[in-house]
Protein backbone atom coordinates (compact mmCIF):
# COMPACT_ATOMS: atom_id res chain seq x y z
CA UNK A 1 0.00 0.00 0.00
CA UNK A 2 1.38 3.45 -0.87
CA UNK A 3 0.34 6.90 0.54
CA UNK A 4 -0.21 10.01 -1.42
CA UNK A 5 2.44 12.50 -1.34
CA UNK A 6 1.65 15.56 1.19
CA UNK A 7 0.68 18.44 -0.34
CA UNK A 8 1.83 21.67 0.12
CA UNK A 9 -0.09 25.28 1.65
CA UNK A 10 1.95 28.00 -0.16
CA UNK A 11 1.50 30.30 3.24
CA UNK A 12 0.42 34.05 3.79
CA UNK A 13 3.00 36.95 3.45
CA UNK A 14 1.89 39.90 5.79
CA UNK A 15 4.25 42.30 7.03
CA UNK A 16 7.33 40.58 6.14
CA UNK A 17 6.17 37.06 8.00
CA UNK A 18 4.93 33.91 6.65
CA UNK A 19 1.73 32.38 8.18
CA UNK A 20 -0.63 30.27 7.28
CA UNK A 21 -4.25 31.04 6.44
CA UNK A 22 -7.07 30.59 8.63
CA UNK A 23 -9.23 30.09 5.79
CA UNK A 24 -10.80 26.59 5.04
CA UNK A 25 -11.04 27.57 1.43
CA UNK A 26 -8.06 26.35 -1.17
CA UNK A 27 -7.12 26.53 -4.78
CA UNK A 28 -5.33 23.91 -6.27
CA UNK A 29 -1.92 24.83 -8.03
CA UNK A 30 -1.27 22.45 -10.67
CA UNK A 31 2.02 21.37 -11.89
CA UNK A 32 1.69 22.19 -15.74
CA UNK A 33 3.78 19.11 -17.20
CA UNK A 34 1.74 16.92 -15.35
CA UNK A 35 -1.46 17.91 -14.60
CA UNK A 36 -1.27 16.81 -11.35
CA UNK A 37 -1.78 19.12 -7.76
CA UNK A 38 1.64 20.27 -6.88
CA UNK A 39 0.34 22.34 -3.94
CA UNK A 40 -2.70 24.76 -2.51
CA UNK A 41 -3.18 28.07 -2.11
CA UNK A 42 -5.24 29.75 0.67
CA UNK A 43 -8.48 32.28 -0.54
CA UNK A 44 -7.80 34.27 2.53
CA UNK A 45 -9.98 35.25 4.76
CA UNK A 46 -11.84 38.85 4.60
CA UNK A 47 -9.19 40.06 8.02
CA UNK A 48 -6.19 38.16 6.15
CA UNK A 49 -6.68 40.38 3.46
CA UNK A 50 -7.48 43.58 5.43
CA UNK A 51 -4.15 42.65 7.17
CA UNK A 52 -1.63 42.19 4.22
CA UNK A 53 -3.37 45.99 3.02
CA UNK A 54 -2.94 47.70 6.09
CA UNK A 55 0.34 45.98 6.56
CA UNK A 56 1.75 47.51 2.66
CA UNK A 57 -0.77 50.70 3.75
CA UNK A 58 1.74 51.05 7.24
CA UNK A 59 4.92 50.50 4.82
CA UNK A 60 4.39 53.31 2.49
CA UNK A 61 5.13 56.37 4.63
CA UNK A 62 8.49 55.19 5.37
CA UNK A 63 9.31 53.26 2.20
CA UNK A 64 8.40 56.78 0.12
CA UNK A 65 10.49 58.75 2.29
CA UNK A 66 13.17 56.43 1.71
CA UNK A 67 16.42 58.19 -0.78
CA UNK A 68 16.21 56.34 -4.30
CA UNK A 69 20.30 55.66 -3.53
CA UNK A 70 18.88 53.82 -0.43
CA UNK A 71 16.16 52.02 -2.41
CA UNK A 72 18.67 51.13 -4.83
CA UNK A 73 21.48 49.46 -2.10
CA UNK A 74 17.90 47.06 -1.10
CA UNK A 75 17.35 46.34 -4.97
CA UNK A 76 21.41 45.45 -5.11
CA UNK A 77 20.50 42.81 -1.68
CA UNK A 78 17.28 41.58 -3.50
CA UNK A 79 19.78 40.74 -6.85
CA UNK A 80 22.63 38.82 -4.87
CA UNK A 81 19.84 36.52 -2.89
CA UNK A 82 18.44 36.25 -6.46
CA UNK A 83 21.73 35.15 -7.62
CA UNK A 84 22.49 33.56 -4.69
CA UNK A 85 19.86 30.91 -5.26
CA UNK A 86 19.39 31.17 -9.62
CA UNK A 87 19.36 27.41 -9.77
CA UNK A 88 16.65 26.84 -7.06
CA UNK A 89 14.10 29.61 -8.33
CA UNK A 90 14.79 28.38 -12.10
CA UNK A 91 13.99 24.79 -11.26
CA UNK A 92 10.97 26.99 -9.15
CA UNK A 93 9.87 28.35 -12.42
CA UNK A 94 10.06 25.28 -14.34
CA UNK A 95 7.59 23.75 -11.77
CA UNK A 96 5.37 26.21 -11.91
CA UNK A 97 4.84 27.12 -15.22
CA UNK A 98 5.77 23.82 -17.01
CA UNK A 99 8.79 25.51 -18.88
CA UNK A 100 12.01 23.72 -20.04
CA UNK A 101 15.16 24.38 -17.35
CA UNK A 102 16.92 26.37 -20.01
CA UNK A 103 13.94 28.54 -20.68
CA UNK A 104 13.73 29.18 -17.10
CA UNK A 105 17.74 29.86 -16.34
CA UNK A 106 16.79 32.67 -19.28
CA UNK A 107 14.00 34.13 -17.80
CA UNK A 108 15.81 34.12 -14.23
CA UNK A 109 18.77 36.23 -16.06
CA UNK A 110 15.85 38.29 -17.67
CA UNK A 111 14.52 39.03 -14.21
CA UNK A 112 17.90 40.19 -12.63
CA UNK A 113 18.38 42.09 -15.63
CA UNK A 114 15.86 44.07 -15.24
CA UNK A 115 16.58 44.24 -11.44
CA UNK A 116 20.09 45.66 -12.62
CA UNK A 117 18.25 48.51 -14.26
CA UNK A 118 16.34 49.45 -11.48
CA UNK A 119 19.53 50.12 -9.80
CA UNK A 120 20.46 52.34 -12.04
CA UNK A 121 17.60 54.53 -11.49
CA UNK A 122 19.31 57.16 -9.11
CA UNK A 123 21.96 57.76 -11.76
CA UNK A 124 19.12 58.27 -14.25
CA UNK A 125 17.20 60.72 -11.26
CA UNK A 126 19.94 63.05 -10.94
CA UNK A 127 19.54 64.84 -14.51
CA UNK A 128 21.00 67.84 -14.89
CA UNK A 129 21.06 68.92 -11.86
CA UNK A 130 21.21 66.46 -8.33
Amino acid sequence: MTTAPSIATVPLLIGGRLEPSTSDRRGQVFNPSTGHVQAEVPYCTREEIDRAVRAASDALPAWSETPAVDRARVLFRFRERIQARFEELAALVTREHGKTIVESRAEMQRGIEMVEFACGIPSLLMGQAL
